[in-house]
């Protein structure tokens, strides 16, 4: 039968094939049932739905980084765009939207601006008519 029908994919939990039941199979009982591959996706999987619950909990976006990283800070109340930081490989990137750092403008303001002006791959043109460039 398929195996597949008994995980609950938001909870990554193996539930009994009875249609009438719905018990949780325990840990010790897959464990000794699965193969130890399989049992290990398993784990990852209720690890990865565990972690796209957590809106402060992210993965480094550094595909060659596996680290975790708590995007918090202290007294934050409410979700703002911040640049987070990978402290194994350095990355950083703004864990509202998992672009670029883009503080302190937010998501919706960068979008707007990129649509605009492009994403930076290319020098942005200034516009001629009675503008002056900044002296700075």
């Amino acid at each position: 039968e398929d195996q597949t029908s008994w995980l609950d994919a938001s909870t990554a939990m193996i539930r009994c094939a009875d249609p009438n039941c719905g018990v949780v199979a325990p840990d010790s009982l897959l464990r000794e049932a699965m193969k130890r591959g399989e049992y290990d996706a398993l784990l990852a999987m209720r690890s990865n739905a565990l972690i796209r619950s957590q809106p402060t909990l992210s993965y480094c976006p550094n595909a060659a980084c596996v680290s975790l990283v708590c995007t918090t800070r202290p007294g934050d109340d409410q979700p703002r765009c911040f640049e987070a930081a990978c402290g194994a490989c350095g990355e950083r990137w703004c864990p509202s939207c998992g672009e670029e750092p883009h503080w302190p403008a937010t998501c919706a303001e960068c979008r707007v601006f990129k649509s605009r002006h492009g994403d930076g791959d290319r020098p942005m043109q200034m516009p001629s008519e009675g503008i002056k460039p900044c002296p700075n």
